[in-house]
This record gives C-alpha cells, sequence and structure tokens, in this order.
C-alpha cells in the first residue's frame, strides 16, 4: 500500500498502488497508452551524460520579436541555468538540440525521460501547455515560472508557480531562492508527484476501490474539487465584472445537475448540445465533461457524448 499525497492537508488517504500506471504510461479510461520512448537513431542525454550528471529540459515561448527572445534567453540564463548548474544538472532548450529533423521526437523524449522540466508559463503560449501536459501525464517532476504580473490561467492556480522579474533585481534574488527550494524538495521526495491530471485520478480510483472507507473518501474530494470548480468561476466572473446570472449563465450547482440529469437516458449529445442543455460557460462543461470521462460515468462515441458504452 503506497500513500499518497493528499489534495487537501487535512485529508490523508491510502490507495492500492497497483492501480497506478507506471511513470510512462498515460492514464485515462480504457487501454493505457505507452510513452515509453521509441526505438531511438541517436543516443538520449541520459544515455551519454555521467551517472551524476542530472538533466533538465526548458519549455518557454521562444518570442515572436527581438525584445521576447532576449527575455527568454535572459530567464534561461540569469534564472533556470544559474540556480540548476551549481546543483549538478545540465540544463538545456529545445534550441539546443543540433538535430533539426529530430526536433519533435527529441523534445516529447526529454519531456518524459528527463529528470527534471522547468516549463515558463510566461506569454501563455500553446506550446508550452502542450508539453506541460505531456509531462504532467508522465507524472514526472516539473516547476514552473511565469514572469512577475501575468496571470496565471485557472486550471493551474493550485500549481505553486515561481514568479520573477528580470529587470527587479531583488525579485529575481528571491526568484532564485524560491526555485532552487522547490528543486531539493522534488530531491527530497521525487516519488511523489502532485499535479492536476494525477489528483484527479487519485479522486477516481478512489471513488471506484472496493473499500467503503476510500469510497467516502473519493466522494469527499469529489466535492471538494467541485466546490472548487465553482468558486473559479465565481472568482472569474466578478473579476470581469459581471456575474454568470447577468452573462445568461446559471450557477454551477444547477450546471452540474442539468448534466446528470442529460445524461440519465441513452441520448447522444454534442458539446454544443450538453452547452446549450448546462446554460454554463463552454469551457466549464468542457472540462467537467472530461471529468466524467475519466470517471467511467460517460463515453464519447462517434464525437458525441452518451451514458451508454456502445
Amino acid at each position: 500500500m503506497a500513500r499518497l499525497r493528499p489534495l487537501e492537508p487535512a485529508i490523508r488517504v491510502r490507495v492500492p498502488a497497483p492501480q497506478f500506471p507506471q511513470p510512462n504510461r498515460l492514464i485515462g479510461n480504457g487501454p493505457s497508452v505507452s510513452l515509453a520512448p521509441m526505438a531511438r537513431q541517436t543516443p538520449t542525454r541520459r544515455e551519454t551524460s555521467s551517472d551524476n550528471q542530472k538533466t533538465c529540459f526548458v519549455v518557454s515561448e521562444f518570442g515572436t520579436d527581438e525584445k521576447t527572445r532576449i527575455e527568454r534567453k535572459q530567464m534561461l540564463k540569469h534564472l533556470v541555468k544559474k540556480v540548476l548548474e551549481p546543483m549538478g544538472y545540465d540544463v538545456q532548450r529545445a534550441d539546443d538540440i543540433d538535430d533539426l529533423g529530430q526536433i519533435t521526437h527529441q523534445i516529447i523524449e526529454r519531456l518524459l525521460d528527463d529528470d527534471l522540466v522547468i516549463a515558463d508559463l510566461t506569454g501563455l503560449n500553446p506550446n508550452v501547455f502542450y508539453e506541460l501536459a505531456v509531462r504532467h501525464a508522465a507524472r514526472r517532476p516539473v516547476i514552473t515560472l511565469m514572469t512577475f504580473g501575468e496571470d496565471i490561467p485557472f486550471d493551474l492556480k493550485d500549481v505553486r508557480t515561481v514568479f520573477y522579474d528580470l529587470h527587479d533585481p531583488d525579485k529575481l534574488e528571491t526568484a532564485q531562492e524560491e526555485l532552487e527550494q522547490k528543486v531539493r524538495a522534488i530531491e527530497e521526495n521525487s516519488a511523489e508527484v502532485r499535479n492536476p491530471i494525477t489528483v484527479a485520478r487519485n479522486v477516481t480510483l478512489l471513488q471506484q476501490s472496493d473499500d467503503p472507507e476510500q469510497q467516502a473518501t473519493g466522494a469527499l474530494l469529489s466535492t471538494i474539487n467541485e466546490m472548487r470548480d465553482e468558486m473559479r468561476l465565481l472568482a472569474r466572473s466578478v473579476s470581469s465584472g459581471s456575474s454568470s446570472r447577468r452573462d445568461g449563465f446559471v450557477p454551477a450547482t444547477v450546471a452540474r445537475k442539468r448534466i446528470r440529469t442529460l445524461f440519465e437516458g441513452d441520448g447522444k449529445f454534442t458539446t454544443d448540445e450538453v452547452i446549450d442543455h448546462a446554460e454554463a460557460p463552454p469551457r466549464w462543461v468542457e472540462t467537467r465533461l472530461q471529468q466524467m470521462l475519466d470517471q467511467g460515468t460517460i463515453f464519447r462515441i462517434d464525437g458525441k457524448w452518451t451514458s451508454v458504452p456502445f
């Protein structure tokens, strides 16, 4: 029995370890998809580096203008490399890959294999979020960074991010200290990885457990997640200066009940049809549908959602 890190500090649960997929496998319903590296034409950094050389891959936007490109290089040099290289890490970014023909393949390999990944969310670049999702699915350690003053997407509000300011020496020094602390914490407990994917999966496993106590804990954590989603929806409405009712949306509790009722029959519905029925923000509905899919309560067949698995 392996002890999982709880979603909430006050709640401690135990989930049978054998139910978890291996770190190199994607998690979700149905057959798992192997993320084990494919046959390689060239050695990996792990194979060519010394036994004591730790590896770190950095993902960030490269910038479409000279100012942005310079700032991203400064982030790499004055924050990431300044902290990690003295700690024994070989730090590289995608533009350090020599073989351009293999760049996409090597990026995926490094997201899966490197000891650590640093993801700079500055600029909200779509490629960075895709690469972050790959690392999350692989259940490997990752640290997120962001330029001071920018807003982190609400989906990642629970992920502790190091904020930095390249133009403020004091804030940059504080960011360096925070980054070092996070790296050392990961090294001390490398087996414990917590991200939105692992949290959601752990709750699902608890709910599917044969142990009534674990089922009850899973139901409690699921309720907490739903309350958190509703609070985020409310916070976003307040920050935009509007309420969900004025935007034509119903409260999250009502939308959740409408979705649950919709799938009590054997009908099949498109995402747009579910959104119209729920009268909730499209992004919120899409997230809720994905949660229900992960829990095995609904299925995706021929592009439509249904509670009937055929």
